[in-house]
């Protein structure tokens, strides 16, 4: 099995793996990492993805357990290598990266960081987006045509994002996975900075916190208790008793 690169060769953007194409190949090859991974994403979060009841958020759900997976779990047995790095690698290994690509990705790997930031201004026409990490008071101006058509005109709010400096460019690794539109005053900029500074949270502790603007999170994490206190384990449990994986 092999990832797919997400290159645009009309925008030359830099070279990336696709983090559900990385998942699958962690499944396959490096199962038990795998498992300890998800099991630490579902506590860490209080939910799992496969027994989310609501398939929009099951998929949303899949794709940040997926991201977090991809950039910011370390293989034990294989030198604290991310998952990224071994499907690079790996694949590189076999001749199907070319020197260009696999060095994008050795840039992506070496730059890459997760922060909660405020947008400044997002503009479509220029295809630039500009904000603020919050956590470290820097600005980035990141050309992004997707994202800035998405966003056009926000006067504020903040999101969750992945950036990596790549030829000499700082780049959105993949689509925010947390945008909050409102509240967008300054009152919320200084809430928000505050807690970022005190917590300096990691990736899930960022998810942790945005999502409990979503009722569909709440009401999952309920669910998912609630399944787990019940005498019988719940499904998940009937089925490991079962055999299943």
């Amino acid at each position: 099995m092999m990832a797919a690169v997400e290159c645009d060769d009309n925008e030359n953007p830099p070279a990336i793996l696709y983090p559900g194409d990385v998942a699958d190949i962690m499944r396959e090859l490096q199962t038990d990492e795998y498992r300890k991974a998800r099991r630490a994403f579902s506590r860490r979060l209080g939910i799992d993805p496969r027994d989310v009841g609501d398939p929009e958020f099951r998929g949303y759900v899949t794709y940040l357990f997926n991201e977090w997976l991809t950039y910011d779990v370390r293989l034990d047995e294989d030198n604290g290598l991310t998952p990224f790095d071994f499907v690079a690698m790996g694949a590189y290994g076999r001749g199907l990266l070319s020197e260009g690509q696999f060095e994008d990705m050795r840039e992506v790997s070496e730059s890459n960081f997760v922060s909660w930031f405020w947008m400044l201004g997002v503009s479509a026409a220029t295809r630039l987006v500009r904000i603020e990490d919050l956590a470290s008071g820097e600005v980035y101006e990141i050309r992004d045509a997707e994202t800035a058509a998405r966003y056009d005109g926000a006067p504020g709010g903040s999101m969750v994002a992945r950036l990596a400096r790549v030829r000499d460019a700082w780049h959105f690794v993949s689509p925010p996975p947390a945008v909050l539109r409102e509240p967008y005053d300054d009152r919320e900029r200084r809430r928000v900075t505050m807690l970022v500074q005190m917590r300096q949270p990691d990736f899930l502790g960022l998810l942790a916190t945005v999502l409990t603007y979503n009722p569909v999170y709440a009401e999952e994490v309920r669910r998912h208790r609630a399944r787990a206190c019940a005498p019988d384990g719940g499904p998940r449990a009937q089925r490991r008793k079962g055999g299943r994986r």
